[in-house]
């Protein structure tokens, strides 16, 4: 008997995202290819699954790197549920999402890359913007991650 039980992998080095905003970090080449490489397989194989699993979350605060700098996709709460709309992190989510379409594979490709853009510049994407502002500026075109 007893409650149920959580057990998780320790990663030591927290989420990408705190890596990105921790100045005093180097993320040079040869640790940021591994840790991407690491995401791109972990969607992969996600996507690969029938039905096709859709993290519709992806973002840097939910990949977790552990001490030897390999990542793990994580936060999988959205995952279960068939969504339709606006259910998910703004400045990551897809227009099509933000227009109130489906949540797809292809969905979770924008978010990556919206993470790609987020480790090339090592800042938040659309941090100058309002947040209420983001979605219906990226569903006419009329704003980028990085564009300012």
């Amino acid at each position: 008997g007893g409650d149920p039980l959580l057990v998780m992998e320790y990663m030591a080095n927290g989420s990408l995202w705190s890596l990105l905003h921790n100045a005093s970090i180097a993320m040079e080449t040869e640790l940021v290819l591994p840790i991407l490489r690491d995401i791109m397989q972990g969607m992969r194989f996600l996507h690969a699954a029938r039905p096709a699993i859709v993290h519709g979350d992806l973002k840097s605060a939910n990949v977790l790197v552990d001490s030897n700098f390999r990542a793990k996709v994580a936060d999988f709460g959205l995952s279960q549920k068939k969504k339709v709309g606006a259910v998910g992190t703004p400045y990551w989510m897809a227009p099509e999402l933000l227009a109130g379409g489906l949540s797809t594979p292809e969905a979770d490709v924008y978010a990556f890359g919206i993470t790609l853009w987020e480790v090339a510049a090592r800042a938040d994407p659309y941090s100058e913007e309002e947040e209420r502002a983001v979605p219906p500026a990226v569903i006419l075109e009329e704003v980028r991650a990085g564009a300012r």
